[in-house]
């Protein structure tokens, strides 16, 4: 049986450990000086875009930087995000079809929501994998004047995640927790 021994992340990245090859992994990319391995180039799961004809010669969603987690969205048209708190629903010009398993999560870019007030309306947008509608990026203006956005400009980040279903039971009553029923602030600050 195999006995776990501690290692540090050059080791892994140099191979100097002794693991069965039954349980070996092969974990490619940088290692960085500080921490070990750095970011690493993990399996690849195709992602389908279809092109709607909108969106002629917009760039396809894309991470900005390798090991980024976000694909970067952009608008499909030209259009103004009213202040105070007006919303505006702004096509990216492609529908996908996220894997069976997994949900897509449409993300704020810190930018535009630190420098513009330029949020989403929904804070988090869910794209299920049975939607196969053009992704629609609902942009909120808490800024202090109009929002112009631009066609090309990118709007928004989606992160496509795996996630677990589970069997849903009522019961009696919970387990307890050091926690417990705690709930705001609880735990401090």
């Amino acid at each position: 049986m195999y006995q776990h021994k501690p290692f540090t992340g050059a080791e892994m990245v140099r191979g100097n450990i002794d693991i069965p090859q039954s349980i070996k992994i092969h974990v490619s990319g940088s290692v960085d000086p500080h921490f070990g391995v750095g970011w690493f180039d993990p399996p690849k799961t195709v992602l389908r875009f279809q092109r709607l004809p909108h969106a002629g010669d917009l760039p396809l969603p894309s991470r900005a930087k390798p090991g980024d987690a976000g694909l970067d969205l952009c608008s499909a048209v030209d259009a103004i995000v009213h202040m105070p708190d007006g919303v505006a629903m702004i096509p990216t010009g492609f529908a996908m079809a996220i894997p069976a398993g997994h949900v897509g999560l449409i993300m704020p870019r810190s930018g535009l929501a630190t420098k513009y007030g330029i949020t989403l309306a929904n804070s988090v947008g869910v794209v299920d994998s049975g939607y196969r509608g053009e992704i629609i990026v609902a942009l909120k203006n808490g800024g202090p004047r109009d929002f112009k956005v631009r066609r090309g400009e990118r709007i928004a980040q989606l992160l496509v995640m795996p996630f677990a279903i589970f069997e849903n039971v009522e019961v009696e009553a919970l387990d307890e927790t050091e926690r417990g029923q705690g709930g705001f602030g609880s735990t401090g600050g």
